[in-house]
């Protein structure tokens, strides 16, 4: 049996947090989470006590409430707090599901059938064909997608969540306009190993778009205030010169060029990896656990795919690149559109961090430390690198790039702790 009384004040408590956010509607606040409409209604009414955490939980984030009252509020109405009863339970959610559910049967299916094509099929022109192809119409399709959540989150006065989705969408279309100019290149123009930067041009503009997006994302989470900029020049700076330096070092250590093009485009897997690793965010603060995992798996496997083509890139030797090396982007691109679908609008105001470990591990500590061990591990990379080559350009710029590093880590040891 349930204590009305408790469920009343649970009611009461979702309440009086969405009349501090102005009273939004209930098909506003259902837009928030993965529920219809009159599944909220219950939240706010003598019917909340039938509701399951996952329920309560949503709704809560989405008007704004600490979700460690309501889950305590939650417990006292009569629930478990470890039971977790899947969204499923509800018919319309059920429904607003099934298309997720067969996109990523319909993506996963591509995937293997692409794969098996890769492993049987010796023509490489087919391949390559392919490869290029299906990843611009996978990430069109994810821009059309990120482009109607935009549209969505503005109908409903979200503006955060419409910066956020616009921002993913302008990333996804940069790519995928880069990927497109790559095609006519290799395809139509037959370069079997495209340089143009105006291909590049659109790959370096989806790292900022997306990077914009996952910082909103992690400040609103509790990982950082992202409205503070020196400390997301110091988190960006440490989170890219990490991997870019590591991979200038991997690239002097095998004897491969190292000239300025070369140089330029290292910056795409760091970047890739920095993204990943922004991604992490949500996860680490107790939020999108689900959606984080795609896209840090989307990510990193863009990043693979990213070192595969520097090296090859690098290598005097090579002549054509193999199908096989764009099988990341193809893993990216599935990973982006799902991510697309699932992620959710950003919080209304920043979430209090759910510890996942010790309480005095926090998220923006772990962030901090994060921060300063790519820092060191840059300045090592870069310290080596200016030891074993004897390039002027590839030294000038592990040069700059000490100088960044050192600044940032500096100004983290000496203005973080006062802040």
């Amino acid at each position: 049996m349930y204590d009305s009384d408790t469920d009343q004040t649970l009611a009461d408590c979702l309440d009086r947090a969405r009349k501090a956010q102005g009273s939004p509607s209930l098909r506003a606040i259902a837009a928030r989470t993965d529920y219809s409409h009159t599944t909220v209604a219950k939240a706010f009414s003598q019917h909340v006590g039938d509701l399951s955490w996952p329920v309560i939980e949503q709704v809560g984030l989405a008007v704004g409430a600490d979700p460690v009252v309501l889950h305590q509020l939650w417990v006292g109405a009569g629930e478990q707090p470890d039971v977790i009863v899947e969204a499923g339970n509800d018919t319309n959610s059920r429904a607003q599901h099934l298309p997720l559910v067969l996109w990523i049967v319909v993506l996963f299916c591509g995937a293997i059938a692409m794969g098996v094509m890769q492993a049987i099929d010796d023509n490489v022109a087919h391949t390559t064909f392919i490869a290029d192809l299906v990843q611009i119409v996978f990430m069109t399709g994810t821009t059309v997608i990120l482009i109607k959540r935009a549209i969505d989150a503005h109908d409903n006065n979200d503006r955060p969540s419409s910066l956020f989705f616009s921002l993913l969408a302008l990333g996804a279309a940069s790519w995928a306009s880069g990927r497109l100019m790559w095609f006519i290149e290799r395809q139509l123009l037959h370069d079997d190993m495209p340089t143009g930067l105006l291909a590049g041009s659109g790959f370096f503009l989806m790292p900022i778009c997306v990077g914009a997006a996952l910082w909103m994302s992690s400040g609103l989470h509790g990982a950082g205030n992202w409205r503070r900029p020196w400390r997301s020049a110091v988190t960006c700076v440490g989170l890219v010169a990490c991997p870019y330096t590591l991979a200038i070092l991997l690239l002097t250590a095998l004897g491969l060029r190292t000239d300025g093009l070369i140089l330029l485009y290292a910056i795409l897997p760091a970047a890739d990896i920095a993204l990943a690793m922004m991604a992490l965010a949500p996860m680490l603060c107790g939020y999108r656990i689900f959606g984080s995992a795609v896209s840090v798996i989307g990510l990193l496997a863009a990043a693979a795919s990213d070192v595969g083509y520097l090296l090859l890139r690098a290598d005097p030797e090579v002549t054509v690149y193999p199908p096989t090396a764009a099988l990341g982007y193809v893993v990216f691109t599935i990973a982006f559109s799902v991510y697309a679908l699932i992620s959710r609008p950003l919080p209304a105001s920043i979430r209090p961090v759910i510890p996942l470990g010790p309480k005095w591990l926090h998220a923006q500590d772990i962030v901090a430390v994060g921060t300063g061990i790519s820092c060191v591990v840059a300045l090592g990379c870069a310290a080596s690198v200016i030891r074993m080559t004897t390039e002027e350009d590839v030294g000038v710029v592990m040069f700059l790039v000490t100088i960044f590093v050192g600044s940032a880590l500096a100004l983290l040891g000496i203005v973080a702790p006062r802040s």
